[in-house]
């Protein structure tokens, strides 16, 4: 149906009128002036999204310093003002005081001297005990380092050694946080009745894994018998330790092997194997 010239000249109008109210419509627009336009708005303003990437810098840069630790849950945030003991449980994130160590591998749980703290991760030489105050520890002066099978708690080279480096790391700072996985309101249990947990020791140059800590010193095994999510980590950190030849390894793998009781060699003689299979 043709318009009539009254409706003509209204449309016509009223095109005029939208070009005039839209910046930058019509047929002559100009590609330079159109991508001028695109700059000043402020949806898409360059300076916009920098503050948009900064936001992610600054997410990316919070990350919690814990995650590198390779637990197989994150590390709550400790409330404000917590001090230990909080929460008064030996449960994942908690903040714990250790007072005292006993081995390379096993500390006294703070709230309740009966049932120990078992560092997971790691295997630590064994070493004999003696009785000091505040409960047991390795002897440095013994050295008699039994290797026969069958006796309850055998003597080897580096425990007593290993013992004193979880010490000496814990001194730095004896409040310490644990990491765990949970059972019950508190950490997994082995059939010794121990609490099976990571400790982080919080250091100047940051948080510190002392499973790791030890086996990177060349004083404990990666205990592949009982894997954990973070096993590829530490079976790196011994293979390090090994080729660098620091603690027990000084005198080679077989030289360390050969010193190790019958017990540690019936599991640890399937380290490599686990260990490159969790490595892939």
């Amino acid at each position: 149906m043709t318009k009539t010239p009254r409706n003509l000249i209204l449309s016509t109008l009223c095109a005029l009128l939208l070009l005039a109210l839209i910046p930058g419509c019509g047929p002559t627009e100009d590609p330079a002036q159109f991508n001028n336009n695109v700059g000043s708005n402020t949806k898409y303003d360059v300076g916009q999204k920098d503050d948009v990437d900064d936001k992610n810098d600054a997410s990316e840069t919070s990350a919690s310093p814990y995650d590198k630790l390779g637990f197989p849950e994150p590390m709550p945030d400790l409330p404000e003002g917590a001090t230990a003991p909080w929460p008064g449980t030996i449960s994942h994130g908690a903040l714990v005081k250790i007072a005292h160590v006993i081995d390379g591998d096993t500390v006294q749980n703070p709230l309740n001297a009966q049932r120990n703290i078992r560092l997971l991760g790691m295997d630590a030489p064994e070493c004999s005990k003696r009785k000091v105050e505040g409960g047991m520890e390795c002897d440095p002066n013994d050295t008699n380092y039994t290797v026969e099978s069958g006796v309850q708690y055998p003597n080897e080279p580096y425990g007593a050694e290993s013992g004193q480096a979880l010490k000496d790391l814990i001194a730095i700072n004896p409040e310490v946080r644990i990491a765990c996985k949970m059972a019950g309101g508190e950490c997994e249990r082995d059939k010794y009745n121990r609490f099976l947990a990571w400790i982080v020791v919080e250091t100047p140059d940051g948080p510190v894994d002392a499973s790791y800590y030890i086996i990177e010193q060349g004083l404990g095994w990666t205990y592949t018998s009982f894997p954990t999510e973070n096993m590829a980590m530490y079976c790196t950190a011994e293979d390090d330790a090994i080729a660098q030849k620091r603690g027990m390894w000084k005198d080679g793998f077989t030289a360390a092997y050969g010193a190790v009781t019958p017990e540690t060699r019936r599991w640890y003689q399937y380290r490599n194997g686990r260990c490159r299979e969790m490595q892939r």
